[in-house]
């Protein structure tokens, strides 16, 4: 957790809460159960004003009902994940895509699950989650998502599966990847914008998108790098 405490002074004090999305592709709880060190991240993701954090495998770390009760209360989100508690009922994690408004454009957001982030997981586990295709979840939400500015998808799992969907779905304009803790410069596969800002919380990628009414007609990228000497703590956060 010491990359989100040198994050947060950073972007307390230069992020534009009006003109930029700030979000997560997952993973940001610890691989162990600690449900307390979980709801202090959860709350300084909140503090910071993230618009949306993707469920990602180590957030199923405190167990399914804890996931389902951060889902209702953090801006936690999988479009294409439903959690079996028991035997007798199964919820859909999120039901609709978000849309959010930015410097006056209209930005559709969904998160999905790769299925194989799951494979060593214990059949206990596995028993209580289902997944949806990513392709067809994907399809699902752009069809909810008709007439946005954007369409940006925070995609946990692997960079190769990333690249199918851009391949295969047309309408992504942006997938931010996470979980494989890859840096990936932004680059185009198809009309898809693909980026992932690397291991353990340790950069912040900024992506600028110059936007029109027919899409994205430039766009850059670069990463601030965060160390652990030299860059300065969020006081607030490392107390929490």
């Amino acid at each position: 957790n010491a990359g989100l405490v040198k994050r947060a002074f950073y972007l307390r004090r230069e992020r534009d809460v009006d003109t930029s999305l700030l979000v997560d592709t997952g993973d940001i709880f610890d691989v162990y159960e600690d449900k307390l060190l979980a709801r202090e991240i959860l709350e300084v993701y909140r503090e910071l004003d993230y618009d949306a954090v993707a469920v990602g495998d180590q957030e199923f770390s405190n167990g399914i009902a804890e996931l389902l009760a951060n889902g209702e209360e953090y801006p936690l989100f999988s479009h294409n994940l439903t959690l079996c508690p028991d035997e007798s009922r199964c919820i859909f994690f999120s039901n609709e895509p978000l849309v959010i408004e930015k410097s006056g454009f209209r930005i559709g957001l969904f998160a999905l699950l790769d299925p194989e982030v799951f494979t060593l997981y214990p059949e206990e586990v596995k028993k209580q989650i289902k997944l949806a295709s990513p392709q067809a979840a994907a399809e699902n939400m752009l069809r909810k998502l008709e007439g946005v500015d954007l369409t940006l998808l925070l995609f946990h799992g692997s960079y190769e599966k990333a690249a199918e969907l851009a391949e295969n779905v047309e309408g992504i304009e942006v997938i931010i990847v996470g979980h494989e803790q890859r840096l990936i410069e932004a680059h185009k596969i198809n009309d898809s914008i693909l980026v992932s800002p690397g291991e353990e919380g340790n950069r912040l990628g900024i992506l600028t998108l110059v936007l029109s009414p027919k899409g994205v007609i430039k766009y850059d990228n670069h990463f601030r790098l965060f160390r652990y000497e030299g860059d300065e703590d969020d006081a607030a956060v490392r107390r929490r």
